[in-house]
């Protein structure tokens, strides 16, 4: 038997009528054989992102968001974004059929666009290359199937009349937003900044002034959302400043302001000698409630530093390792499926001049130690909500200025004026990268973290830098 799961057919996926509307958008354009020399075996076809007509109907009628809904239905995934979406044409005359062959991405859509009269023969013919046999399948106009990209299949020959199909090949990971030339769920090609980190300095506005609503996230121990939605009309410090920098990532990779998504805030406060544990960025109740299924991660993971402290972060990338500094303002960006954590017991940069001046601040109020941090992380769509606080529980007015942390003039600053500064790190070359296991652990991670001790200490360097 195959482990692929079978095709799943949707019945009566979208009315008639929205399939003549697509079929006849398509049918007033040329098609041409597809140039894209990633596939071995091409069809005349329309690609969605080049036809502003026909990415403008399947817009209208939410067809991006019906895919994802199949999808979902089908293997539990969520779609992040497409390989190509296409209207494909079969006709006695021209291209009659299309030979045996895989997909690109990880699952293929189909939505039948004619009529079962509109032609004879056709269908699509799914393999399995063992001892189960073929299936023939014919769909009537506006239902569809979804199906395991790496399933063979072919397009059966038409005898008479003319066949129209809208094809999706679907991505369900995270990194293949990042990747040029793929689709976005608005259908329009993936361009922009593809680095896998991006690491900035807050410039023109006090992340000083986040702190008493970090702290309350702190405390409640729980993330909170706030949804995309209310970007015309941030209605606290917190939101617009989530939903600015939210902006500022999408627009780098090149992805709009996706509709149903929003940011997942929550905070860490941290006491001296304090680790968070190597982990993944997941929707946490999704992957309880479904251990079987892959897990569903953000688009982008985000760390703004609300207090300089010695601890950095420690980010494991494909194939280097990122260690950011916990600096009051610096704030870095991250794919979010990278393993991460904090360690333990760091001696930083400072850590001497601090003791120098221990005996000069007995008399002085002491200052709490706690490293502080905002996290931010952008979905495409809202993770499993039931575990989150109400955003009303944390954006409060409660007064909590009497920490010495909280000592900044921040009504001099204004959110308007926030920018993202690009900043630099140093690259330190060492013998071998870190490798990520099929477990979702790290090779080695403990001794590349002990390394890395090792070289802030030695370097006596508060700076972020990156290993190669």
């Amino acid at each position: 038997m195959s482990s692929l799961l079978p095709p799943m057919t949707l019945e009566n996926l979208v009315n008639p009528s929205t399939a003549d509307a697509i079929r006849t958008a398509a049918s007033e354009q040329t098609f041409v054989p597809d140039s894209n020399l990633r596939y071995e075996h091409t069809t005349d076809d329309i690609e969605v992102d080049k036809s502003p007509a026909i990415r403008a109907l399947l817009l209208q009628h939410s067809i991006p968001a019906l895919i994802r809904a199949a999808v979902r239905k089908y293997n539990g995934a969520t779609v992040t974004c497409f390989d190509d979406v296409f209207v494909v044409r079969y006709n006695a005359s021209k291209q009659r059929a299309l030979k045996s062959h895989v997909d690109g991405g990880d699952v293929s859509f189909m939505l039948a666009l004619s009529s079962r009269a509109d032609y004879e023969g056709g269908g699509t013919k799914f393999s399995y290359n063992n001892d189960d046999e073929d299936v023939l399948l014919h769909l009537e106009k506006g239902s569809g199937v979804v199906f395991d990209a790496a399933t063979y299949h072919e397009g059966v020959p038409i005898t008479k009349g003319t066949r129209y199909l809208l094809v999706a090949f679907c991505y369900t990971s995270v990194r293949a937003t990042r990747v040029p030339e793929h689709i976005t769920l608005d259908l329009k090609m993936q361009h922009g900044n593809r680095n896998k980190f991006e690491l900035y300095s807050i410039a023109s506005f006090s992340v000083t002034s986040l702190k008493p609503v970090a702290k309350r996230l702190a405390a409640a121990g729980k993330s909170t959302w706030v949804p995309f939605s209310n970007a015309e009309a941030p209605s606290s410090l917190l939101e617009y400043f989530a939903l600015k920098i939210s902006l500022h990532h999408l627009s780098k990779l090149g992805l709009p302001l996706p509709g149903s998504g929003g940011c997942e805030i929550w905070s860490h406060r941290l006491p001296p000698a304090s680790s968070i544990p190597w982990h993944q960025d997941k929707d946490e109740r999704h992957s309880k409630m479904h251990p079987d299924q892959d897990p569903r991660h953000p688009l982008i993971s985000t760390v703004t530093y609300l207090k300089t402290d010695p601890t950095p972060t420690i980010i494991f990338g494909d194939n280097n390792t990122l260690v950011s500094s916990a600096v009051t303002g610096n704030h870095v960006a991250f794919s979010g499926e990278f393993i991460h954590g904090v360690i333990s017991n760091f001696e930083g940069s400072d850590s001497n001049s601090k003791k120098k001046k221990k005996k000069k601040k007995k008399k002085k109020r002491k200052r709490e130690s706690n490293r502080l941090t905002l996290l931010i992380n952008i979905w495409a769509f809202p993770p499993m909500l039931e575990d989150f606080i109400p955003y009303e529980d944390v954006n409060t007015n409660d007064d909590d200025n009497n920490d010495d942390d909280n000592n900044d003039d921040d009504n001099n600053y204004s959110i308007a004026t926030l920018t993202l500064e690009q900043c630099m790190w140093k690259e330190i070359e060492v013998d071998s990268g870190p490798k990520t296991l099929s477990n979702g652990k790290i090779e080695d991670a403990n001794e590349i973290a002990s390394r890395i001790k090792i070289i802030i200490t030695t370097n006596n360097t508060n700076r972020p830098f990156i290993l190669v």
